[in-house]
């Protein structure tokens, strides 16, 4: 559900243009196109990075079809696509491993995307709470705007989101809150009473859920780039 919240932080607060594909649009042949037109790709399907072995790692796009789901794998990536953006953003990131004693090539993916022609990939390590990766991706961009590398932007979008308490979390939910129709803002509603309820979470657990989720490098980047646009 935050992926939209997320397009709506980027409708919003983007200076340059944003080109949304979503459902039958988003297929492979609209990835690869948009990805020679773009500065900059926000990846907001799912995806997955496997080990040990990285060439069962995919992107989820569209057939063209409706509810019709292909996937894109490190071959076909290497194969058909020739980005030319700066950065690319996993939003749905995960990693799959079936052996913890060989992770094989850790990095397949994403080495992919930058054979491909990204100058640089930032997604999560691991699963994180859709909550933590809206306020961290939007802080992120916000970076980015403001002229920052995206390793810079990454690195001081991680530190602020340890600063942040429960309540500094929940207005700004409510500011978001704000941007839905009442019937579609509900849910908004219930995190940010979450938030705000002392029995519900102490500031403590709070601040330590939130520190052990971004110590363990759970965003990573790899590679440099720069922006323009933005194609979600």
């Amino acid at each position: 559900r935050f992926f939209q919240e997320e397009l709506r932080m980027l409708q919003n607060s983007w200076h340059g243009e944003v080109v949304l594909q979503a459902d039958e649009e988003a297929t492979p042949e609209k990835l690869c196109e948009k990805g020679e037109a773009v500065s900059f790709l926000h990846f907001g399907g799912y995806s997955r990075s496997t080990f040990p072995d990285p060439f069962n790692s995919a992107l989820h796009l569209s057939t063209g079809e409706t509810n019709e789901v292909c996937e894109l794998r490190i071959p076909d990536i290497i194969g058909r696509m020739k980005f030319k953006v700066k950065v690319v953003t996993l939003s749905a990131h995960e990693r799959e491993v079936s052996d913890w004693e060989n992770d094989g090539n850790g990095m397949g993916l994403v080495q992919a995307l930058l054979y491909s022609g990204a100058q640089a990939v930032v997604c999560s390590a691991w699963p994180v709470p859709d909550l933590l990766y809206f306020l961290l991706i939007e802080k992120f961009y916000h970076g980015l705007a403001q002229g920052l590398s995206a390793a810079m932007a990454l690195q001081e979008a991680q530190q602020e989101i340890r600063s942040m308490k429960g309540a500094d979390i929940s207005k700004r939910l409510s500011q978001q809150q704000k941007l839905l129709p009442e019937s579609k803002s509900g849910w908004l509603k219930k995190i940010g009473q979450f938030l705000q309820s002392p029995e519900a979470i102490s500031r403590e657990d709070f601040q330590e859920t939130i520190s052990h989720l971004l110590a363990h490098r759970e965003f990573v980047m790899a590679g440099m780039g720069d922006l323009k646009d933005i194609a979600v």
